[in-house]
């Protein structure tokens, strides 16, 4: 496996100044850096060379429209990606089946300072999960990563490999016309007429030149910007869907980035702002209770989840629903003892006999009786609206931290 490698600050700067200028993924500059670094560490007598020259992920308006993201090793260009969190790598429909991806992706784990080259995923791998992919712009591979992977063999390998001639099978070109569309409005082509564009261009010098001319006078700027600023309001939503995922156990990320999305389009693309995050901590708290405590009516959870928001407590508020005191009492009593492992398990006779026994020994409760039969109903309501209001105590305080971080 390859050596870990570091990513300075400057170079690190360097990147998200170019990224933010394509609109592209910095986690793909980034993996690319890592790669290109980890060659440039392999002994100089094994003869792998770096060429930056005539590769296609130098071709800025290519990397905005198509997605491309390689470095060029001895003549041949090797697509790179970061592998993420769940262990895929994503890469563009479009660049599947053509030779930009004939000698496929080299896999990067990064880390919060750089990253490492951990594997290598044939074209075929692409190939075979294209067609199940739907019509996603990506598709998605799963990379099983091999302790004993070297980059050193899989690159020699790789560069030593037959090339093959993709543009034999070119029968119609792209003019200038179709190419400026490519650039600009690629989304209104199928997607087997883009990947035989992006095969012309990687294929025929002339129609990379021809390429390279539209782009300059082409304002595909203006694309690059709504993809840099849709780039920005991803990256702000992971980072607040990881600030929320621990705190809405019940939820699955997808729903809370649902949820953040859906913020985003009614008070604009801020989610550290006061009234998108109260609003969206509001959203979240109501779904996680509902998908926690769904033995209760909706109404009795808005009630306790209201006065919990107007600076009751959650005790002060359940006592104020149930007419039953000492039932209320009891399950303070039983929820003050539980650990979070039983907390929504419905109140044991044993449970309620301690609960009861500790609350006889107060002066409040000394003369009262009670009957564990005729008021386990109302313990376990009060037990329920407990867990609510903590829940809703819970998201008060949690506006709170995030205001201040």
């Amino acid at each position: 496996m390859a050596s870990k490698v570091d990513i300075c600050p400057e170079v690190a700067r360097m990147a998200q100044m170019r990224t933010r200028s394509l609109g592209v993924s910095l986690s793909n500059e980034l993996a690319r850096l890592v790669a290109e670094e980890s060659v440039l560490a392999i002994d100089p007598e094994v003869d792998l060379v770096i060429e930056a020259a005539n590769t296609l992920s130098e071709i800025d308006a290519l990397v905005s429209a198509a997605g491309v993201n390689g470095i060029g090793i001895n003549g041949r260009e090797i697509d790179v990606r970061p592998m993420n969190e769940d262990g895929f790598i994503l890469v563009p429909r479009i660049l599947i089946g053509t030779p930009y991806l004939s000698v496929g992706t080299l896999v990067v784990q990064l880390n919060g300072h750089g990253g490492q080259v951990v594997a290598h995923v044939g074209p075929g791998s692409f190939l075979a999960q294209e067609d199940k992919a739907g019509n996603e712009a990506y598709v998605h591979v799963r990379v099983n990563i091999d302790p004993a992977f070297d980059l050193e063999k899989t690159l020699t390998s790789l560069v030593n490999a037959p090339v093959v001639d993709f543009a034999q099978n070119l029968k119609n070109l792209p003019d200038e016309t179709e190419l400026a569309r490519f650039l600009t409005n690629r989304q209104e082509m199928i997607v087997a007429r883009q990947k035989q564009i992006v095969t012309a261009i990687a294929s025929k010098d002339a129609v990379r030149d021809s390429f390279i001319k539209v782009a300059e006078n082409t304002a595909w700027g203006k694309l690059s910007q709504i993809l840099q600023t849709s780039g920005v309001w991803e990256v702000r939503t992971l980072r607040f869907t990881e600030k929320l995922v621990e705190k809405f156990p019940s939820l699955s990320r997808d729903r809370i980035k649902e949820e953040i999305r859906k913020g985003g389009e009614e008070h604009g693309g801020q989610p550290d702002a006061p009234e998108f995050r109260r609003e969206l901590i509001k959203r979240l708290t109501k779904l996680e209770v509902e998908e926690r405590l769904k033995s209760v009516a909706p109404a009795k959870l808005k009630q306790i989840m209201d006065a919990v928001a107007s600076g009751k407590t959650a005790k002060d508020a359940v006592n104020a629903m149930i007419s039953n005191k000492v039932a209320v009492a009891i399950a303070v009593a039983i929820k003050e003892q539980r650990t979070a492992v039983q907390e929504f398990c419905q109140a044991s006779a044993e449970e309620i006999g301690q609960a009861f026994s500790k609350l006889a020994l107060q002066p409040a409760y000394a003369t009262h009786s009670f009957d564990p039969e005729a008021g386990m109903d109302a313990i376990n309501e009060a037990l329920v609206l407990l867990e609510a209001g903590r829940i809703a105590e819970n998201a008060e305080a949690l506006d709170m931290d995030l205001a201040v971080s």
